[in-house]
């Protein structure tokens, strides 16, 4: 992350997240904390579009930061 964050010349907040895009799928996803980059990297195929990179996203902890009910979801 540090590699990532001095050649892009940024500073690294809790907002920055590693960002897979999958074209083929439509999809893009934010990756886990927990995730092993190097681990997931190495399961691609040669020659596709995935893509990774590094990205500010305020919605990365939105659903914990500010938690909306469904109105037409009861809690008790």
């Amino acid at each position: 992350m540090q590699m990532l964050t001095s050649t892009n010349q940024k500073l690294l907040t809790m907002r920055h997240a590693l960002v897979e895009r999958i074209p083929v799928l439509h999809l893009e996803r934010c990756l886990e904390d927990d995730e092993y980059l190097l681990n997931y990297l190495s399961s691609w195929k040669i020659g596709n579009e995935n893509l990774i990179f590094l990205e500010e996203r305020h919605d990365l902890y939105g659903l914990f930061e500010s938690p909306k009910v469904n109105k037409h979801y009861k809690v008790n």
